[in-house]
C-alpha cells in the first residue's frame, strides 16, 4: 500500500485515490510518503527529513481515512435513500388529476386527433386515460 499524506491540505492518498478531511498529526510535518515498506517524513521546520520503517504512525492515519471513506459512503447512501423516499412520497401523494393531466395529449395533440378522428375518436384517446386513473 503507497500512502502520501500533505497535512497543510488535510489531503491523505491511499493507492491514488485522495480524500481531504480532518485529522490530527505532528503540526511540524509537512508531508510523509509511505511505499508499503519504508517511508519518509518531510518536516517544514528546517529538520532533515526522516526515513522510518514502522507503520505505526501510518496505520493509524490509514485507519483514519478508512473511517471517512466509511462514514461518507454511509452517509451518500443516506442521501439517495432520502432521494428515493421524497420521490415516493411525491408520487403517493399525486392524486388521479395529476395523473391524468401528465398522460393525457398536449392540447395540440387533441385538437389534432379532433380534426383527424372526429369528437368520438378524440373521446376514446381521453378515455383510455380516464379509465387508467378513475376519479376518486
Amino acid at each position: 500500500m503507497k500512502v502520501s499524506i500533505i497535512p497543510s491540505d488535510k489531503t491523505i492518498i491511499v493507492d491514488g485515490q485522495a480524500l481531504t478531511f480532518d485529522y490530527d498529526i505532528d503540526p511540524t510535518i509537512h508531508a510523509l510518503q509511505w511505499d508499503g515498506d519504508s517511508g519518509e517524513i518531510e518536516y517544514k521546520d528546517g529538520t532533515a527529513n526522516e526515513q522510518f520503517t514502522d507503520s505505526t504512525l501510518v496505520d493509524s492515519l490509514v485507519s483514519a481515512y478508512e473511517d471517512e471513506v466509511e462514514r461518507l459512503e454511509a452517509e451518500a447512501q443516506a442521501n439517495a435513500q432520502a432521494v428515493v423516499d421524497e420521490a415516493e412520497a411525491l408520487e403517493a401523494a399525486k392524486t388521479y388529476a395529476d395523473h391524468r393531466r401528465a398522460e393525457y395529449p398536449t392540447w395540440e395533440d387533441q385538437f389534432d386527433d379532433i380534426f383527424h378522428n372526429g369528437i368520438d375518436g378524440w373521446k376514446a384517446t381521453i378515455q383510455v386515460t380516464k379509465d387508467k386513473y378513475p376519479k376518486g
